[in-house]
């Protein structure tokens, strides 16, 4: 998955044949990638977001699966939260 862009990587993640992550953990996986953020691998913060907060069919996971990770990029950039 090296040298793509964070939305190839989303869709990566998406698309896998084992449906493992849903679309909040794809886009937080992927900005996580993308900025560096820690833990790498750990999508279970977005778990729950997947398919609009719980498959509840609100604002899609996509979304809310990046706020999270802005947030994370903030509080990484910001030192004074």
């Amino acid at each position: 998955m090296t040298g793509i862009g964070p939305f190839e990587r989303a869709r990566e993640y998406f698309l896998r044949d084992d449906n493992y992550y849903g679309c909040a953990e794809s886009a937080f996986l992927a900005l996580k990638d993308a900025y560096g953020l820690a833990p790498a691998g750990d999508s279970s913060p977005a778990m729950a977001l997947n398919g609009g907060v719980a498959y509840s069919g609100g604002m899609c996971g996509a979304i809310s699966g990046t706020a999270l990770a802005v947030g994370m990029l903030a509080e990484q950039r910001l030192g004074d939260h």
